[in-house]
């Protein structure tokens, strides 16, 4: 976070991505839709590739942290907002341009 609490810490712990999995696990066997399942799926590919280390045991957390900037590698420019999500989905409702303004990350 920043001193004002604006800009979330991107810091990805291992810790984490194991409960996000159970917790998306769980949802999958609750509601049986599949983008529960598929985010699942995401993280463990995420996990081991990125939090695996080469020779045996995962790391316990990857550091976002890059060139002095917080979450270098885990933020978005405004051109690559407008490019992935539809006018209605940047423009529309607002919410991601909004965000984008508030937290002035890249």
């Amino acid at each position: 976070m920043d001193a004002q609490w604006l800009v979330p810490h991107f810091e990805k712990m291992l810790y984490d991505n194991a409960q996000l999995v159970n917790l998306y696990l769980d949802a999958y066997l609750v509601s049986g839709e599949a983008r529960h399942a598929d985010v699942a799926r995401d993280i463990i590919a995420y996990v081991l590739r990125d939090m695996t280390h080469p020779t045996a045991g995962f790391y316990s957390a990857e550091d976002a942290d890059s060139e002095g900037y917080e979450g270098k590698f885990y933020c978005w420019t405004r051109a690559e907002l407008e490019k992935l999500l539809t006018a209605g989905e940047f423009h529309g409702g607002r919410a991601a341009l909004r965000h984008y303004r508030a937290w002035k990350l890249c």
